[in-house]
């Protein structure tokens, strides 16, 4: 195609979604390749290895290979090696989840992919620009497309053409696309305290701790006097705190980005106002921020 090699077009797809670069060696990106559902697939999955389901593929391959190894003496140390690796993740690699976070995450993936696969199939069945695709042509490249527009940057349709609400789905999902591996990350760092220098031997925590104790309680029981909830257990809190820290802290650098570049582009969005349109701005913003 093009007058390129099919085996260096593979192999450069291939290494572009996995390191999920968006990278093409076509200038239409994918599009060329909307009824090749093998290629698709493929790329669907080293998108997700190598990004968001980057820890789940790893916790995988170790528990198979925990599976695999034969329960005997002359494999004793491999055995215990392995079984340490899963009992302790976190103490040997960063991006390494226990059990049930790992479980987390892969919810999460498939609530967040199963969203943008089902509103591109409902969204675009009037689209006239995808009416000449078969019917199954249409779920695969939505799968691929949910799969890679949260971080894979790769594109099987022209984005124009899709409806505006997906667009704007697309926005949504490409600001969040971290949080699941972020959030998961840091509620399974049991090691917080110490990277800060906190030990539970050192002089005064002890009480520190205790008056902290008792002041949680307090407060929690007003709390639910108040409202009449009961207060979460550490870990719901601490996913309600990172996403309102997240957002709090991520949407002014994208405001900011905005305001600049429309200062810049300002006599561009005068010229054309469609092309150079504030939704578009946003739309390449987000896109490269997440």
């Amino acid at each position: 195609m093009n007058g390129l090699n099919p085996f260096w077009v593979g192999a450069f797809n291939a290494v572009s979604a996995f390191n999920n670069s968006g990278m093409s060696l076509l200038d239409a990106n994918m599009i060329a390749f909307q009824t090749s559902y093998y290629m698709l697939i493929t790329m669907s999955l080293l998108i997700l290895a190598g990004n968001t389901c980057y820890p789940i593929f790893l916790r995988l391959i170790v528990w198979t290979f925990l599976k695999l190894t034969p329960d005997t003496a002359a494999w004793k140390e491999q055995r215990i090696t392995l079984r340490f690796l899963l009992d302790h993740p976190r103490r040997c690699y960063t991006n390494f989840f226990p059990s049930q976070h790992t479980w987390w995450l892969l919810t999460a993936v498939i609530i967040l992919n199963g969203i943008d696969w089902a509103a591109f199939e409902i969204l675009n069945i009037s689209n006239s620009a995808l009416q000449p695709l078969p019917t199954y042509i249409k779920v695969i490249d939505g799968l691929f497309q949910a799969f890679a527009v949260r971080s894979g940057g790769f594109y099987v349709v022209a984005i124009p053409t899709l409806k505006i609400a997906l667009q704007v789905l697309y926005v949504i999902m490409m600001y969040i696309s971290v949080y699941p591996v972020v959030i998961t990350m840091r509620s399974s760092n049991v090691y917080e305290e110490r990277s800060l220098g906190i030990y539970a031997d050192d002089p005064g925590v002890g009480d520190s701790t205790a008056d902290a104790s008792a002041s949680r309680a307090f407060f929690g029981g007003l709390k639910r006097h108040l409202t009449g909830v009961a207060q979460g257990n550490s870990k719901s809190v601490f996913v309600q705190q990172q996403l309102r820290a997240q957002l709090a802290h991520d949407a002014w650098w994208i405001v900011l980005a905005v305001f600049i570049v429309m200062i810049i582009e300002g006599g561009q969005y005068e010229r054309d106002p469609a092309t150079f349109s504030v939704f578009n701005f946003i739309f390449e913003i987000v896109s490269g921020y997440g």
